[in-house]
This record gives structure tokens, sequence and C-alpha cells, in this order.
């Protein structure tokens, strides 16, 4: 596997991220180091927050400063957030990758902010875009990954990750969403699937080869088989005429080492032959094994996807009935409201007709009253005439 095609892969996944202030198409877009904040800055905006976007162009010293910052709080996430040593990760040379643009440096640099990606709280987010890439974009970030987590998990920074023993934390850790464990085992299936194909390939073009080497040694061991009955006859002859020649047997003692040589390297060959039938009849198995394990987590891929999609149009339904419910208790309200008002107007009604009914027996009074209005009129009238003549007959009986 290549640098050119883990660079390949690893561009793929970038341009999974929508939210980017400008395309990336070749590993040389990242080295001012812009892109990488801003996927990192998606990962965890509080943590990222404080980042450069301006475009720098071709000024080797604002990217060095901008690839600095970036590495300092990336190798910071990894101790205080993901609580991985980041002493034992291998520092990239930023001053190449700011200079001279090297590919190699900047790959290290990238495949700390993929382990970052993949790690953190969100990661089936992120595990899900490499799903979505190539089987062989994701092969190679799988490699990407497992050679980080590799060195985080040693004490030598310097020591080469074994396919063996260096095993993904995401599809052992516990913490870690079923969804993200499910994704990197598939992952990491397809990686020991192509190792599998591949020492396959090598085992059967070996075989191919020991057997070619057979097939040889049967034509040779055929042939001095026939020159040993050759031999034979000739000497048989030759004892019967007694001419028997002691080079002659000196031949035949020589051919009859050879022969036992040939059945030796015969014996020696089938038996390796046998071992690398044994090795490739396992191997295909293996590689029969995880093809249905391939073909099963496609499967389960499917389903995962139906899941996720029920689980969305799930959560839509949930949020019309909230609103839904919203809106019930609004309308309970209201009809409360509306009883209340009823009786208001009830007890309205009441009282009208109460002043309706006090009116219509004043209205029938009415006549008396004005009739006592007009008599104490009178009475009035009269009262204040008597008063007059008393007050006359008093004036006079002075």
């Amino acid at each position: 596997m290549s640098q050119d095609d883990i660079a390949e892969s690893f561009v793929g996944w970038v341009g999974t991220f929508s939210s980017l202030s400008k395309p990336v198409a070749q590993l040389a877009d990242l080295t001012d180091g812009i892109a990488l904040f801003e996927i990192c800055a998606e990962i965890d905006r509080q943590w990222f927050k404080s980042i450069r976007s301006a475009d720098i162009g071709d000024n080797w010293v604002l990217k060095l400063n901008n690839l600095k910052k970036l590495y300092k709080l990336v190798t910071r996430y990894y101790e205080e957030v993901l609580g991985y040593p980041a002493a034992n990760l291998g520092e990239p040379n930023l001053s190449a990758i700011a200079k001279n643009e090297d590919g190699h440096e900047l790959l290290k640099l990238c495949h700390l902010v993929l382990t970052l990606a993949v790690q953190c709280e969100r990661n089936q987010v992120y595990i899900g875009k490499i799903m979505s890439l190539g089987e062989d974009d994701q092969r190679c970030l799988m490699v990407a990954i497992e050679s980080v987590l590799a060195q985080l998990g040693s004490a030598d920074p310097d020591t080469e990750p074994d396919s063996h023993d260096a095993d993904m934390d995401l599809s052992q850790d516990d913490d870690v969403d079923p969804v993200a464990r499910l994704q990197a085992e598939l992952i990491k299936s397809y990686a020991e699937k192509d190792e599998l194909e591949k020492s396959a390939h090598d085992l059967n073009v070996e075989h191919k080869h020991v057997q070619s080497k057979y097939e040889e040694l049967l034509v040779l061991n055929e042939e001095l088989k026939v020159r040993m009955e050759d031999l034979e006859k000739s000497m048989a002859r030759a004892d019967k005429s007694g001419k028997a020649d002691f080079l002659l047997r000196s031949e035949i003692d020589r051919l009859k080492h050879d022969l036992e040589k040939a059945d030796t390297r015969n014996q020696d060959t089938e038996r390796a032959n046998s071992e690398h039938a044994a090795s490739i009849a396992g191997l295909t198995r293996q590689v029969s094994e995880y093809s249905s394990a391939k073909e099963e987590a496609a499967r389960l891929r499917d389903q995962l996807q139906e899941y996720k999609h029920a689980a969305e149009r799930l959560a839509k339904s949930e949020h019309v009935i909230e609103k839904y419910k919203k809106k019930l208790e609004e309308s309970t309200d209201l009809r409360r409201q509306v009883r209340l008002l009823e009786e208001q107007l009830a007890q309205s009604q009441d009282h009208s007709r109460q002043i309706e009914d006090e009116y219509r027996r004043m209205s029938q009074l009415r006549p008396a009253v004005d009739n006592y209005r007009d008599e104490y009129a009178h009475l009035e009238s009269r009262h204040n005439l008597t008063i007059s003549e008393l007050r006359q007959a008093m004036e006079r009986l002075r």
C-alpha cells in the first residue's frame, strides 16, 4: 500500500466534509492547515475555536504558524480529552510541510486528525464518512488509524505497528456506540481480508512453483530409473560375457546415489507441497469466511441504514406528536375558558332577566306612581294655599 494510495484515500475522506471554506483536490491543498483546522472545528468547535481561515497564499511563515497551532491543539486534545499519552506520537516536521509541501510529513499530521475523528465523542459520524468511501480507501484509512493507535498504545513511538497486535479501540471499548463498533469491525475485516487474499495469492504462486519443481523431479526420476534399468541390463549382459568393467559399476553406483537423492528431494517436495496445499486450503477457507462476513456486514449496514431512516421518521413523528400535544393542551385551556365564559354568560342572562322582570314590575307601577305624584302635587298646592290663607288671617288678627 503506497503513500499515494493513502494520500488519495485521505483526500477522499476530507471531501466528505461539506463545511470546508475551499475544496481539497490533492494533498498539497492541506499544507496551510486551514482545511484540517476546519475539520477539527467540526469535531469539537469549543476546543478548536481559534482558527485562522484567511487565505494566506504561499506565505510559508503563516502556514507554519497555523500548523504549529493545529499540532499543539491536536496533541492536547489527545491528552486532555481522549486520555492518550501524546508523547508517544511521532512529531511531524512542520517546517518541511510549510516550506516544501512534504507529503510524507503531512500524512503524519493527517493521520493524527483522522484518528482523532474516529476516537471523539461523535465518532460514528466520521466513521460513517469512511464507510461511504470505496473498499480500497477504507483499507488505506484503516491502516493509517491502526498505525497511530499502535503508537498511542506503545512505549516507543518509533515501534512499527504489528497487524496482529494493533487492535482498534473502537471495536473493543464498551462505551463506544454499537454502530461505530460495527463500522470499525467492518473496516478491520476488510483489511484482514485483503491481507489474507495477498497471503493466499503468494502461497498459490509458491505452490505452483513447488508443483513445477515436483513435476520436473518426477520426470528426472523416471529418466534415472530408465537409465538405471538400461545400465543394469548392460551389466547383466556384461557379466554373462565376463566383460564387466569397473567404470561401468562406478557409473551404476553414482546413478543409484543420484536416484536416492532425487527420491529424497521428491519426498521433501511432496511434504512441502502438502503443507502448502493445507495452508492454501486454510487461507481459502478464511477468505471464504471473510467474504461471508463481508456480505453479512453489508447486509447489516443496509439494515442499519434502514433503522436510521426509521429512527429519523420516528423522531419526526414524535416531534409532530409533541406539537399536537401542545395544541391539545392549548385547546383544553380554550375549552375551559369557553366554559367559564358560558357560565358568565348564563349568569349575565339570569341577571338581565331579573332586571327585565323588575323593569316590567316598575312599568306596571308607573301609572299609580304618576297618580300619586299628581295627587301629591294637588295636595301640596292646597296645603300651600291653606298656609297662605292662614298667614293672611293671622295678619288681619294682628
